[in-house]
């Protein structure tokens, strides 16, 4: 009796989670990324090199000051996936500490 082997996946587009596909590169076809030879931690490049940047601004309507804990905000920034792009935005937010005043 023998046991099934695994199988490794391509890898997962940091944008959007998607597995990546293959044709000279690892790229997302729904993002507009290419992820090179996929090595993790592998930062993405636009498939086109001649595309200009989607910048969306936020649209997560949990990012606003109501949302959070007093004290602590989000510091979003716009889409910076490739203009075109079939996925979510991706925005990178970051959730910061606002800083006290005297």
């Amino acid at each position: 009796m023998s046991l099934p082997v695994c199988s490794v996946h391509h890898p997962s587009c940091g944008a959007c989670g998607g597995e990546t596909r293959w044709d000279e590169y690892f790229f997302c076809e729904d993002c507009g990324l290419n992820y090179g030879d996929g090595e993790d931690q592998t930062e993405a490049e636009f498939s086109d090199e001649e595309a200009t940047a989607c910048e969306n601004p936020c649209e997560n309507h949990w990012h606003g000051p109501h949302k959070i804990r007093q004290g602590w905000t989000y510091s979003c920034r716009p889409c910076a996936l490739p203009a075109g792009h079939t996925s979510d935005h991706w925005t990178d937010c970051q959730l910061t500490e606002v800083e006290k005043t005297p």
